[in-house]
């Protein structure tokens, strides 16, 4: 015999599938149709991750592997390089970045724990392993194997320090970009001061020819200056064409006074002046900032 379902079992399935339905397709619809609407000129970035956390207790495993992933990179050098120059260059460094990884490693298996001193062990595994780094990443140098085993030691050196607590200063800005945004700010200054100045020459004045030999070094040499003004990474060269010029403004500024010796400072004076002082704060903005004089300018 069949029993068929009432008319209230019927409306209590129905009621039933209704208070499901929301938790499944329109739960799920609502998802995909609420969205965050975007702006004009925004941009939606994604949390940054956490930083990773590095327990003290994974410390003695990561000096060992510090240790192991140095001899390992001796071995590559020496079969993806041979016996080229650049082989033996890296080879040396190695050497040095493994001794400094075996002292930090027998560092940690003191009893002592000594926070100060397993800091200047790693310190000296860091000042070890930048060398290596350094010749490894020189463009033209074909040697992957190595490569990827200095960015291992080199992540492996990040967790250390991260764990230790050695403090991260931020990175330097390069010298000749410091001297580009200087040169920048004061160059159309120097230029006026120096069209200037060479309009008033006269040669008739004592040492007039000699003044003016010089006036025009000075001008060649401010020139020279005005390609790195332009956008873009500027080259080492920067470096000696301030110095050329500084060299050339002080060697005027000179031979200008003695002759006008005994008389208040003229407007030629007065505007090699300017131009040195313009000059003088392109190399102070250089170098103002950073521990010793590190810009070798006169």
């Amino acid at each position: 015999m069949t029993i068929l379902p009432s008319r209230a079992s019927g409306r209590e399935v129905r009621q039933k599938f209704r208070s499901r339905l929301p938790r499944t397709f329109c739960g799920t619809l609502g998802c995909a149709l609420v969205v965050t609407p975007i702006l004009p000129g925004q941009i939606q970035k994604s949390a940054p991750s956490p930083p990773t956390i590095i327990s003290r207790s994974a410390i003695p495993a990561l000096a060992r592997g510090l240790v192991e992933d140095s001899r390992r990179l001796d071995e590559v050098v020496r079969l993806e390089l041979g016996n080229l120059p650049q082989g033996q260059q890296i080879k040396v460094r190695v050497n040095t970045l493994l001794g400094a990884a075996e002292q930090f490693d027998r560092e940690i298996k003191l009893r002592d724990q000594n926070l100060p001193r397993r800091q200047q062990a790693v310190q000296d595994v860091r000042r070890a392993y930048q060398p290596v780094f350094d010749v490894l990443t020189q463009p033209g140098l074909h040697a992957a194997g190595a490569q990827r085993i200095a960015e291992r030691i080199g992540l492996n050196i990040n967790s250390l320090e991260n764990a230790i607590g050695i403090p991260r200063k931020p990175p330097e800005t390069p010298i000749e970009v410091r001297l580009q945004r200087a040169l920048v700010r004061e160059y159309t200054g120097i230029i006026a001061e120096m069209d200037t100045f060479m309009a008033a020459l006269n040669d008739r004045v004592p040492e007039g020819s000699q003044i003016r030999n010089e006036a025009l070094a000075l001008r060649d040499a401010v020139r020279k200056l005005r390609r790195f003004t332009a956008q873009g990474a500027p080259d080492r060269r920067i470096v000696q064409e301030l110095a050329a010029a500084i060299a050339a403004q002080r060697v005027l500024l000179a031979r200008v006074e003695r002759v006008n010796l005994g008389r208040p400072p003229g407007p030629n004076v007065l505007r090699l002046r300017r131009i040195g002082e313009a000059l003088g704060r392109i190399q102070s903005a250089a170098t103002s900032d950073l521990p010793g004089s590190q810009l070798s300018l006169p």
